[in-house]
């Protein structure tokens, strides 16, 4: 553990890396309004970095392309924004055609930005690619599986996302490839359920948060050579947490976990050779 009682809570996949800073997007305390907060990997301390009073509500990813972070509320029907770090810019964009849902599949490979997914009252299984150069929106494939009860994790190595996604028979794996428009079932995580949070380390994937044996605090490695999971040291304390966030800087791992009534995140990181 790095530290706990951080000043914000409930961030949802929210954390982005921009020229070798972190940072995240969450509400300040219990008030709802969304700030970015940035983070000193020296002291591993978080503080306030801007408001974003236009985001106040219901931020639900983010992702990174040419160091700008491009961020989905899911508020008054869905908003798609720019945000740039450096010049504290916050920039409208075109809004996604797709319904508004929580918990989207959320990343980006080249200069494109991939979205779809996610739950609302039920589940959706449409994808989206949003050109960064033309502001503009297109429907792709997505996949169709009787099983999916929304997405668990994702990540990205090299052109290729990995969606981790949830089944009433544990959590299953998809691989899209960007350069062919196509999916591919992958070795699933069977006997692991629930939400996590997905991120990419040496060109490993990794998600972090699900049940597998009564506890939710397991991490598990996915290697795309041999397409195998193997569990490694479980993250935090304690039978029951939730797993919102997690990003890689450096060698390092970062996981951010949120106590059980949503007002408190813990932060833990692992060197990359205490997970690999």
């Amino acid at each position: 553990m790095m530290a706990n009682n951080l000043p914000f809570a409930s961030p949802v996949n929210s954390n982005f890396v921009i020229n070798n800073e972190a940072y995240t997007l969450a509400p300040l305390g219990g008030t709802g309004r969304i700030y970015v907060f940035k983070f000193d990997a020296k002291s591993n301390t978080w503080s306030q970095y801007q408001e974003l009073a236009p985001l106040n509500g219901n931020v639900q990813g983010v992702t990174v392309v040419n160091s700008k972070a491009y961020v989905y509320s899911a508020a008054a029907n869905g908003t798609f924004w720019q945000y740039d770090p450096a010049s504290k810019q916050l920039t409208p964009k075109a809004q996604f055609p797709g319904a508004a849902r929580n918990v989207p599949t959320l990343f980006s490979a080249g200069a494109t930005v991939y979205m779809g997914f996610g739950v609302d009252v039920g589940a959706f299984n449409d994808f989206f690619a949003y050109n960064t150069q033309t502001n503009s929106w297109k429907k792709i494939s997505g996949f169709n599986s009787p099983y999916f009860d929304g997405i668990a994790g994702s990540f990205v190595i090299g052109t290729k996302g990995y969606i981790v996604y949830k089944t009433y028979n544990g959590n299953w794996l998809e691989q899209y490839d960007t350069q062919t428009d196509t999916w591919t079932k992958k070795t699933p995580l069977v006997n692991a359920f629930g939400t996590a949070s997905g991120f990419t380390l040496n060109n490993m994937g990794y998600v972090c948060g699900v049940t597998t044996d009564n506890y939710s605090n397991n991490c598990f490695q996915y290697n795309p050579i041999t397409d195998t999971w193997t569990q490694k040291t479980k993250v935090g304390f304690g039978s029951y947490i939730s797993t919102r966030s997690s990003f890689s800087l450096g060698s390092k791992a970062y996981v951010l976990t949120v106590n059980t009534d949503g007002t408190a995140s813990t932060l833990y990181t692992a060197l990359v050779n205490d997970i690999q």
